[in-house]
């Protein structure tokens, strides 16, 4: 039934917003492609023209051609119906229909995102490559884009350490860029997997780009930005990033370093400063099997809020910023949108408290969800 997912995008018109559309509405693509023009107008953003369009594009032709390139090199497609694909990414606006990919695509694919700069510095390969490794000894999926500079060095180190490494790129798995990358990008393959949402035969353009930088922010739990000018890919990718409400990490900068100003204008913008890799797990410990009565005695109450933590802090320890975002998370998580709107923060105090409260190891966030570290 693969055929009918790719004559879905192939239709003029049909972008991944409104086939999620026509999805909530029919349930398969086949059943789209069987519609009559009435139920098609049914879905909202489905005019009379569009929707004679949708049935009049009946040929599968176009569809079986990408299917044979994808069989000749080893090509899969991950369907948004695919149990594979990540739940905690189909919320995302930029979350796409279908990705195509080689490699093996594991259950926990969501994972930190590392990108930067392709002329980086020595201070930004080294960031890179020590967060990297920790994060692949650690067990976290290490994504980045493959291309020169800071994302070579984060796929690099990952393997290296024997940890699982995804590589979202911006042309068809029949190309290769750079070309010196194909050793690089088989290593990938092996040990972990490269995904595009463009079909096998399509070339490298500048104009793909920002389709591959929205992935990184649809398929992450965090985004690590560590170099980038201000008109840069990784600035979009940290935009996007943000605008999805997600946990955007940077690495700080010298203000008259050009390489940096992209990272330093990020967070003034509400991006969360970069410290040490710690900050990029999202790890629970499983306090069901160590606590003890000693530590539950030693549980302070916050008498306002009914607010319980394991921490030696008292309420004077915590500003009223910390109290009210606390107070917000206490019965279940909340996003960062959600949290600006109840607590009234401002975006870039919000996160800076977050941070402080996630040092803290009183709240954990994952999947872009901040809760009570319990």
């Amino acid at each position: 039934m693969e055929e009918y997912w790719l004559w879905l995008k192939g239709i003029k018109g049909v972008g991944d917003g409104l086939g999620k559309g026509l999805l909530q509405h029919f349930g398969t693509p086949k059943n789209i492609y069987d519609g009559d023009v009435l139920d098609l107008r049914a879905v909202a953003g489905i005019g009379k023209k569009l929707g004679e369009e949708i049935r009049n594009h009946r040929s599968l032709e176009g569809a079986y051609k990408t299917l044979e390139d994808m069989e000749r090199g080893n090509i899969k497609l991950l369907t948004l119906s695919d149990t594979l694909y990540p739940q905690e990414a189909k919320p995302s606006k930029y979350a796409p229909l279908y990705i195509f990919y080689k490699g093996k695509i594991r259950k926990d694919l969501m994972g930190v995102s590392i990108v930067g700069s392709r002329r980086c510095s020595s201070y930004g390969k080294e960031a890179a490559i020590e967060v990297s490794r920790y994060l692949a000894r650690e067990g976290e999926t290490v994504i980045s884009g493959m291309a020169k500079g800071i994302d070579s060095y984060a796929h690099t180190a990952a393997i290296k350490e024997g940890g699982y490494t995804v590589a979202f790129l911006s042309y068809g798995l029949n190309h290769c860029y750079p070309k010196e990358h194909q050793s690089l990008m088989n290593a990938i393959e092996e040990n972990g997997a490269l995904l595009t949402i463009h079909p096998p035969k399509e070339k490298p353009k500048a104009g793909h780009f920002p389709d591959r930088n929205r992935l990184f922010a649809a398929f992450s739990k965090k985004v690590l930005v560590i170099e980038a000018g201000e008109r840069s890919g990784s600035y979009l990718t940290g935009e996007y990033t943000l605008s999805e409400g997600k946990p955007l990490y940077v690495l700080p900068h010298e203000i008259y370093n050009p390489s940096g100003r992209g990272c330093n204008k990020l967070l003034l913008n509400g991006g969360i400063v970069y410290l040490k890799p710690e900050q990029l797990l999202d790890s629970v410990r499983d306090e069901s099997a160590d606590t003890n009565n000693e530590e539950i005695a030693s549980k302070v109450t916050f008498k306002k809020k009914g607010i319980l933590t394991d921490k030696d802090l008292m309420v004077e320890d915590l500003t009223v910023e910390d109290q009210n975002i606390l107070a917000a998370i206490q019965e279940q998580p909340k996003n960062l949108r959600d949290l600006e709107h109840i607590t009234k923060i401002p975006r870039t105090l919000l996160r800076s408290r977050l941070l402080y409260l996630e040092l803290e190891d009183l709240v954990i966030c994952r999947g872009g969800w901040w809760g009570l570290k319990r």
